[in-house]
């Protein structure tokens, strides 16, 4: 993964190509991870020093394992310092953030030291509710006590606990954002937090990120188990809920109410503190007739609600019959198109909108009529659909946008409302509105498209009108992904993800409209992305890991990635151009886009684009390798792709194993067996070039392998190896906190510039920019409003320029 790592580096302009000797090298190894979880920290910096806040001697990159290891260091005393990034805090081995208490680690040729390993102190994405539950009575705390945390107290549970024996509980792994709290246990009333009998007089608890909501405390009443009586209160005719309906409980029908309360905006009451025993209960509300349970009319029909102590009796529910003064009727016949037969149990329903909700439905009888009543005076707009049979609007209208509008009046029924229901094909829509995110209006021609695998083609698109609402038809029944974009907007897969793995699915039925799938899309600057996938080449499974990297023609500007574990791949925040796609995972062979080993005849990809994949083949799986160094004229050139081919390869055939150059140009080519080869270098804006002669494999490894690349554009004129040459750039203290001082020699009277780029490519500062004579020169940094993490420094000195890493640690 290190030498992976390393054509980054190199496209970066870095100059900290040093030479040595090969052999005699020590190297240090071990694991980075989250000190309170202990799960391994992926992508975290390595870095080896001379003497602390010194010289970079090397650095390496954990894996997805955690584990690093830095290769190539000569013998004598190392300290190693392990960036942490934007969630970790940095760490100098052995266990401390100060340069000056590192511990040095001695390195002896041919030998490695295992073991240093680094524990970081990472922000968590999750938090933790904890508390106790004591008895009110006694005080003493309640062993195995149940503790439930909801989003939504009327809700499910998103997480349980029990309390221990000293009746504390803890739950963790809870989302920052907003809970309910409920305990409970036997022989003692439930009570949600703070001291609230009712789900819905809870009060809320908030839990962040990182932190510990602690002294959510309950002290249950355990001395007189009681019980609950809930249920929900409706509109027979509508099935809407009531408001502020009136519900009592009585011990006797004929008697005084012993508690009552009123329903909440959803219909829902809850009445506790109720002794175990029989109950009965009347609800009542206003222009309703009164209830009692079960639909009974008359006290002394009412039936009894047993209660239980320390339970809740639910599902005591009431449909009252209420009056609808200034309604009307809308009354049909749903039939079957082909033979003309009457449609039983055919769902119709009526909307005011026929891209919002419904506001009344109603199911058709054997003789396939149906009559929606209470109806305020006004405009809808109607459906009918029946069990395999395709959705139609009124008036013979497939999709909402077409849709006739069907008047009704107070007083009057409006008859003749018939549908004649296609029940041969089985598809469903989609449909739903494109708003601009920041002023909310309509965004008209924005493209929706519609995929079954959101790596994959689409499968059916449309556009959206003026007013924004898109409509997408005859879509087969199943599981679709829906993906928006518009002209300068960011696209967006639903529901609100930017990344086609985040995207949420959307289920088609047959003969039915799946609505509300809405985008709003963020149509400031654009972020350009290249998405893809890198699969195995034999069995088109998804590969793990491989680095994926987006180099920009002309220019040293890169950036790269890492698939996940189904070989899907992102890379975004490109800066507009045009770009080479290059792929490479262990065991395989590295290839250019579109599955070619020469980026001269890559496909070039211009932002933002998608379905850029990649197929590898796997290299040979023997032991002998081929060795060598790779120049860009005088100097090493790394990054680039080496290659070994057949000796009687074909133009464009596949090679049978590859390899990429280090900082030093270095490069070893494995999995070879006896045989002849052809050995070929590529770096993106250099010429690809092959060794002058085929090399042969014997009996064991073949060394001296050197080629040399075409001059590159920096260093056609001798002037400019020359003055290569003669610059130099470094940079100290190195790891830095609040300034650093660069200092650099220009070996000719030339325009030079001195800049700090970050890893994305952008300009943070310039340091100089100006005409300077030969001789000796130095800046100062010092960072304002920027994360800590690691920079470029560039010198730039006419057409030559060369880099240095530097670590900005708060």
């Amino acid at each position: 993964m290190k030498r992976l790592l390393f054509v980054l580096v190199a496209l970066l302009g870095s100059a900290s190509f040093m030479c040595g000797s090969a052999f005699g090298w020590g190297s240090i190894t071990g694991d980075v991870y989250d000190e309170t979880t202990w799960e391994p920290l992926a992508g975290k910096y390595v870095h080896a020093y001379d003497e602390p806040g010194g010289t970079v001697i090397e650095w390496a990159v954990t894996d997805s394992l955690g584990n690093y290891t830095l290769y190539e260091l000569e013998q004598g005393l190392y300290y190693v310092w392990v960036y942490g990034g934007e969630n970790c805090a940095s760490e100098w081995w052995e266990d401390t953030p100060d340069p000056e208490q590192a511990d040095p680690i001695e390195v002896h040729d041919g030998e490695t030291v295992y073991h240093i390993d680094f524990g970081l102190t990472c922000e968590a994405d999750y938090g933790c509710i904890t508390g106790r539950v004591t008895d009110e009575g006694t005080g003493q705390p309640i062993n195995d006590a149940f503790v439930r945390v909801y989003t939504d107290p009327f809700g499910d549970p998103v997480a349980d606990a029990f309390t221990n024996v000293y009746g504390h509980y803890e739950i963790c792994e809870l989302e920052q954002g907003i809970y309910f709290v409920h305990a409970h246990a036997q022989g003692c009333e439930g009570e949600w937090w703070d001291n609230q009998c009712c789900p819905g007089d809870a009060d809320t608890v908030e839990v962040r990120a990182g932190q510990t909501t602690d002294h959510i405390d309950f002290a249950l009443e355990c001395e007189h188990p009681t019980g609950c009586i809930t249920g929900r209160v409706v509109d027979q005719e509508t099935e809407e809920p009531i408001h502020e309906a009136y519900v009592a409980i009585y011990s006797s029908p004929r008697g005084a109410p012993v508690a009552h309360t009123y329903t909440n905006e959803h219909g829902v009451y809850e009445i506790c503190g109720l002794e175990p025993g029989i109950y009965y209960a009347f609800a009542h509300a206003y222009e309703c007739e009164g209830e009692w349970y079960n639909n009974r009319r008359r006290p002394e029909n009412a039936d009894p609600i047993e209660v239980h102590g320390n339970q809740i009796t639910d599902g005591i529910n009431f449909s009252l019959l209420c009056e609808h003064p200034g309604t009307g009727c809308i009354v049909g016949r749903v039939t079957d198109e082909e033979t003309g037969g009457p449609i039983n149990d055919a769902f119709v329903r009526v909307y005011t909108d026929p891209f919002g909700d419904p506001v009344a439905d109603a199911f058709t009888g054997i003789e396939g009529y149906y009559e929606i009543c209470e109806l305020e005076q006004g405009v809808y707009f109607v459906s009918a659909h029946a069990h395999g049979c395709d959705l139609e609007w009124y008036e013979n209208k497939c999709c909402p946008r077409e849709a006739d509008s069907v008047e009704v009046r107070a007083g009057q029924t409006t008859d003749h409302i018939d549908f004649t229901l296609d029940c041969g094909e089985h598809t469903g829509c989609i449909v739903g509105r494109v708003t601009n995110e920041e002023t909310g209006e309509p965004i008209n021609d924005a493209l929706v498209r519609i995929y079954t695998n959101p790596f994959g083609d689409p499968v059916a698109q449309g556009f959206t009108g003026w007013d924004g609402y898109y409509e997408i038809c005859e879509l087969e029944q199943g599981i679709y992904f829906v993906h928006a974009h518009a002209r300068e907007c960011d696209g967006e897969w639903y529901d609100n993800k930017s990344r086609p793995g985040q995207a949420d699915s959307v289920e088609v039925r047959a003969g039915q409209t799946t609505d509300h799938i809405d985008f709003t899309l963020d149509c400031g600057p654009q972020n350009l992305c290249i998405w893809g996938r890198v699969v195995d080449e034999e069995t088109g499974y998804g590969i793990n890991d491989a680095l994926v990297m987006a180099m920009m023609l002309d220019t040293s500007y890169a950036k790269y990635t890492f698939t996940n574990q189904y070989g899907h791949y992102e890379i975004c925040e490109l800066i507009p151009g045009e770009y080479v796609i290059f792929a490479h995972a262990g065991g395989y062979i590295g290839e250019f886009y579109d599955n070619v080993y020469r980026w001269e005849e890559a496909t070039p990809v211009s932002p933002p684009e998608d379905g850029i994949d990649f197929s590898l083949g796997h290299r040979y799986h023997d032991n002998k390798m081929i060795k060598g160094k790779v120049y860009c004229g005088v100097d090493p050139a790394p990054g680039a792709l080496v290659y070994a081919y057949s000796e009687n390869a074909t133009l464009g055939q596949e090679p049978v194993s590859s390899a990429t150059t280090q900082e030093d140009g270095s490069y070893a080519i494995p999995g070879l067996s006896n045989g002849t080869y052809i050995i070929t270098a590529s770096r993106v804006n250099d010429p690809t070039t092959s060794y002058p002669v085929p090399v042969t494999i014997k009996n064991g490894d073949v060394n001296g392998i050197d080629i040399h690349l075409g001059a590159t554009r920096v260093e056609e004129s001798v002037v400019t190896r020359t003055s290569l040459r003669g610059m130099f750039l470094s940079a100290t203290p190195n790891p830095f906190r609040d300034g650093i001082r660069l200092s650099y020699t220009i070996p000719a009277a030339s325009m030079v510039k001195l800049q700090i780029f970050d890893l994305s490519g952008r300009l943070v500062a310039t340091l100089v920019d100006e005409t300077l004579g030969q001789g000796v020169y130095s800046a100062e940094w010092t960072p304002e409003r920027l994360s800590s993490g690691l920079y470029i420094s560039r010198l730039s000195c006419g057409e030559a320029s060369l880099a240095q890493k530097i670590v900005f640690a708060r």
